[in-house]
């Protein structure tokens, strides 16, 4: 009896805890849930940081709280796209069937430019769930990776789905307007003046056309469409930049009135003023930009904006005394890191500059933009246009230490590294490529066989080339030639050939997987398919490193 009411005692302690344990996941359910909706309250009112404490606590209590992970991946897309593509990822995870949730993930990527994870997300969506917006967005990714021909397809296909609307035939219409095929062209041509008659499109029409006919220098098709724009009520500026460029070449007494007229109307506004003044230097009209100072207030005169536009005119114009007079004594504000890269212009063609205080100057330049990624990328522009190929990359590397558009700034650095030829520049690229995406296959497969080069070896980077392999299953034969080759460095040849076995027999087309391929090959005496390999990685754009594992394992078939 005594051992029954202890057992008994028991059974009630462990349902006692159990069941507190149960109200207090209630309890916590329910403190995320409230504050996953303060979240949404906060995001809707634009109080935006509020809204990011609020959904961030959510999340510290509920993982899974999909409505704060919602507010975050909004939170993120106009700050970090890439950050919003994980949040969306998340969600995916949490809703595997829905639709919606893959469709949002592919807005991300789209946003984000990663075309391959957008794709991914495509992909999953059952046929049944392709309509309107799915073919918009296939239509918008395929955009981003550069494929007009495909994107114009994909609008097509929009336009027959259920909910369509004369944006979607715009769509087509501006991808086919300026397609070589001749007859898509004049149809475009033909479909635009037709959705001109759209109040809502109408515009966009005449304004698309009006660009069109510019390039095309079919001056008298263009007219109509630039007198419309600049008959409307309240004309666009961009309409009053491209009626210029086209009185330019049709009317020179109408451009320079329209000109005189344009420094009237915004003498008192920097910013369109800068632009006109912009505009006159793409064009070549550097004369009448040079008097443009004398045209605005003071005040616009001395606008940091209206600065850096007039300190392009100096310097197309090359002369270098007044753009050092220019860019001196004024603070620029935001754009301060524009002025000091035109005063280094400026004195670094006068010769009255060290060395040290050149670099120096630079380094200021490249702190003053705050790490933000537009004005990094004017500056790595304007590096590349002076010839300043090391200030251009440091340039490109803080973008890739910033806060946004990282890839960006990586892959314009891999580009380069690659024409380069620069083993270790690309290493370095890879290695902050998978800072920023740590569950991307490819890139630890770049970083393991770029390593490997460069005589690094570790555990990690061999279990990931292991990892990769057995996961991949045969789609991405560098995998398994970069595992091959790991293996074949630690001496476990049987094991390298072994895993070359499992390849498909035409998988080794790339000239770097035919030369790893071919140095296996050649120590377990296999010369002849050693030999056709090597002739494959012989005619391919190969790293130094490469080159010289070409050269002596080729030699030892001799």
């Amino acid at each position: 009896m005594r051992s029954a009411a202890l057992g008994f005692i028991v059974l009630i302690l462990v349902f006692a805890q159990t069941s507190r344990a149960g109200l207090l996941d209630q309890f916590r359910s329910w403190q995320s849930h409230m504050a996953s909706e303060t979240a949404v309250k906060n995001f809707e009112s634009k109080k935006m940081a509020e809204a990011a404490v609020s959904a961030r606590r959510a999340i510290q209590l509920d993982h899974n709280n999909k409505q704060a992970i919602d507010i975050l991946a909004k939170l993120s897309a106009a700050v970090s796209p890439d950050n919003e593509v994980r949040w969306r990822q998340r969600l995916v995870e949490l809703e595997p069937g829905s639709s919606d949730a893959l469709l949002d993930l592919v807005q991300a990527a789209i946003d984000a430019r990663q075309v391959e994870t957008g794709a991914k997300a495509l992909a999953k969506i059952p046929e049944n769930d392709r309509h309107l917006r799915f073919f918009r967005l296939a239509a918008g990714l395929s955009l981003v990776a550069g494929d007009q021909r495909q994107a114009a397809e994909l609008y097509r296909q929009a336009t027959t789905e259920k909910g369509a609307e004369n944006a979607d035939q715009f769509n087509v219409a501006a991808l086919d307007l300026g397609a070589a095929d001749s007859e898509r062209s004049v149809a475009a041509e033909k479909a635009l003046a037709s959705l001109s008659s759209d109040p809502e499109l109408a515009v966009k029409c005449h304004r698309l056309l009006a660009s069109h006919f510019i390039t095309t220098k079919d001056f008298p098709s263009a007219r109509p469409h630039i007198d419309y724009l600049l008959a409307v009520d309240k004309v666009d500026f961009q309409d009053v930049i491209m009626a210029l460029d086209f009185f330019s070449f049709v009317d020179r007494a109408k451009f320079d009135q329209l000109l005189t007229n344009c420094f009237v109307r915004f003498q008192n506004e920097a910013l369109p003023a800068s632009q006109i003044v912009r505009w006159l230097n793409a064009k070549g009209f550097l004369a009448e930009a040079k008097t443009s100072p004398g045209k605005v207030t003071p005040g616009v005169a001395d606008d940091p904006v209206f600065r850096a536009a007039y300190a392009d005119t100096l310097t197309d114009l090359k002369d270098w005394n007044a753009l050092k007079e220019w860019t001196t004594g004024h603070d620029w504000g935001p754009d301060e890191y524009l002025r000091i890269a035109y005063q280094l212009r400026a004195r670094r063609e006068l010769n009255n500059i060290m060395l040290s205080e050149f670099q120096i100057g630079w380094d200021q330049a490249l702190a003053r933009t705050q790490q933000q990624a537009d004005c990094l990328s004017v500056l790595h522009s304007l590096a590349t246009v002076w010839g300043w190929d090391a200030e251009a990359e440091k340039a490109l590397w803080a973008g890739a230490n910033g806060q946004t558009h990282q890839m960006e700034a990586l892959q314009a650095l891999w580009k380069m590294y690659q024409e380069k030829k620069n083993t270790r520049g690309l290493f370095r690229v890879a290695n902050r490529m998978l800072e920023l995406r740590s569950a991307d296959k490819v890139i630890k497969n770049n970083v393991v066989m770029l390593g490997s080069l460069l005589g690094i070896d570790n555990n990690l980077f061999r279990e990931w080339a292991k990892q990769n392999w057995e996961e991949d299953h045969g789609a991405h034969p560098e995998f398994a030639t970069t595992y091959a080759y790991v293996l074949f460095q630690r001496g476990k040849t049987d094991d390298a050939v072994a895993v070359l076995g499992k390849m498909n027999a035409d998988a080794l087309n790339k000239p770097s997987d035919a030369l790893y391929a071919g140095i296996i090959k050649a120590t377990t005496g296999d010369r002849e398919d050693a030999k056709r390999l090597f002739d494959i990685a012989a005619g391919g754009d190969l790293l130094p490193e490469e080159q010289r594992l070409l050269s002596q394992n080729r030699s030892k078939l001799q």
